[in-house]
C-alpha cells in the first residue's frame, strides 16, 4: 500500500489494490487513517473526483466528531484547507469546543466563526498574526485562548462576544486594545502578559465582572483613571512594566487580594494603600523604594510581603500591626537594623534576608525568632 510521501508507482499489485479500493468507493474503514488520508489527498491532487468527494466527506465527518486529538491531527496536517467555507460550516455547526493549539497554523481558520454553538476555542501557540472580524459571530463563546501567537491588532468585533468570560492573549505583539473591549460585560479573567501594550482605552473600567487581570511584561507606566471602577477585581499582575509610582487607581479596588508590582521603577507607596482591606499578597521586589508609609500597617489581612531588591533603609513601626503576615522578604536592601517586633508578629513563619543582613540581627531578635521557630532563609548575594 502507498505510504505517505511516496509517489504512486506502476507496480501491478499496487494498481490492483488501488483498483479494488476504488471499486469499494474508497471505503476508509479498509485502511488505517494514516494511510487512507494521505492516499486520498494524493488521488485528489491527480484529479480523481470520487476520491476528492470521499476525502472531503471524511475530513468533515472527523472534524464534526469533536474528538480533540483527531481535530488537531486534521489541523496539523493541513487537511482543514481542503474544505471550503460552506463545507467547514457544516462540519463545525454543532461543536461546543475546538482546540487547535500547537497546530502550526498561520491563518485563523475562518470556518470556526460559523460554529454558532461554540463555547470554548483554543488556538494558542500557533503563528497567527491576524484575528478575523468574523470572530464576533461566536455569541455563545465563553473561553477564548489565543496566547503564543503573533497578533498585533484586535478587531473591534471582539467586543461582540457577549458571553465571553475568559480571554487570554499573552505572548503576542499587541500594542493596544480596542475600545470595544469594554463591552465584554461577563469577562472575569483577562490575560495580556508579554505584549507591547503601553496604553489602555478608558472602556477598560467597564469590565465590571473582571476578577483577574494580568498585564506583566508590557510597557505600561500608568493606568486609566477608570481602572478604579473594577470593583470586583481580586488579582492584578503589573510586574515588569514602566511604573515610576505605585498606581493609585488600584487603591480603590477594595476586593483586591493579590497585587504583583515586581520589577518596576516605583519609589514610594501612597498612604491610600490602607484602603485595600482585603489584600493578602503584595509583591514590590525589584523597585526603588526608599521607605514605606506607616499606613502599610493597616493591611490587617496581609500574609505575604515581598520587598527584596529595593533601597529600604528602615521598616516602619506599623509593620508590627500586620498580625496575619506569614512571610517577609527583605534581602538586598539598605536596612541597618531589624526591629525586635519582627519576632512578635503572631503569624510569621518565614523571613528572607541576605548574608550581610543576618549579621545585623540583634541577639534579642535571634532568640525570639528561634523560640517561635521562625525560619530565616539566607540569600548569598556574592
Amino acid at each position: 500500500m502507498v505510504l505517505r510521501g511516496e509517489r504512486i508507482s506502476n507496480d501491478p499489485d499496487l494498481l490492483d489494490n488501488l483498483q479494488a479500493w476504488s471499486e469499494s468507493a474508497y471505503e476508509t474503514k479498509l485502511l488505517h487513517s494514516n494511510l487512507a488520508f494521505p492516499l486520498l489527498k494524493k488521488l485528489t491532487e491527480v484529479g480523481d473526483a470520487p476520491a476528492k468527494k470521499v476525502f472531503k466527506e471524511e475530513i468533515s465527518k472527523r472534524l464534526s466528531s469533536g474528538f480533540i486529538p483527531v481535530m488537531k491531527f486534521l489541523a496539523n496536517e493541513g487537511y482543514l484547507n481542503e474544505l471550503n467555507l460552506e463545507e467547514g460550516e457544516i462540519a463545525v455547526e454543532n461543536l461546543k469546543k475546538i482546540d487547535f493549539s500547537n497546530c502550526n497554523l498561520v491563518l485563523f481558520p475562518v470556518m470556526i466563526t460559523r460554529a454558532e454553538k461554540l463555547e470554548l476555542l483554543n488556538i494558542s501557540n500557533n503563528y497567527i498574526s491576524e484575528l478575523v472580524s468574523e470572530i464576533g459571530n461566536l455569541k455563545k463563546l465563553k473561553t477564548l485562548s489565543m496566547d503564543g501567537n503573533q497578533i498585533s491588532v484586535l478587531p473591534k468585533e471582539l467586543g461582540k462576544l457577549e458571553a465571553l468570560e475568559y480571554l487570554t492573549l499573552s505572548f503576542n505583539n499587541l500594542k493596544k486594545l480596542p475600545e470595544s473591549i469594554g463591552d465584554l460585560k461577563l469577562l472575569t479573567e483577562l490575560w495580556l502578559g508579554n505584549n507591547k501594550i503601553s496604553v489602555f482605552p478608558p472602556s477598560l473600567g467597564k469590565l465590571q465582572s473582571l476578577e483577574f487581570l494580568d498585564l506583566n511584561e508590557n510597557l505600561i507606566s500608568s493606568l486609566p483613571t477608570k481602572t478604579k471602577m473594577l470593583q470586583n477585581l481580586k488579582e492584578i499582575n503589573l510586574s515588569s512594566n514602566k511604573f515610576k509610582s505605585f498606581p493609585k487607581e488600584i487603591c480603590s479596588n477594595i476586593k483586591l487580594v493579590k497585587i504583583f508590582l515586581s520589577d518596576n521603577l516605583i519609589r514610594e507607596i501612597p498612604k491610600i494603600i490602607s484602603n485595600l482591606k482585603s489584600l493578602k499578597i503584595l509583591y514590590l521586589n525589584q523597585n526603588q523604594l526608599i521607605n514605606l508609609p506607616s499606613d502599610i500597617g493597616d493591611l490587617k489581612k496581609l500574609e505575604g510581603l515581598e520587598l527584596s531588591d529595593n533601597k529600604l533603609k528602615e521598616l516602619p513601626n506599623s509593620i508590627k500591626n500586620l498580625n496575619s503576615l506569614k512571610y517577609l522578604y527583605l534581602d538586598n536592601n539598605d536596612l541597618e537594623e531589624f526591629p525586635e517586633f519582627l519576632g512578635d508578629l503572631p503569624s510569621l513563619h518565614y523571613i528572607r534576608l541576605d548574608t550581610a543582613q543576618t549579621q545585623k540581627i540583634s541577639t534579642e531578635l535571634k532568640q525570639k525568632l528561634k523560640k517561635r521557630d521562625i525560619k530565616i532563609f539566607r540569600i548569598d548575594l556574592g
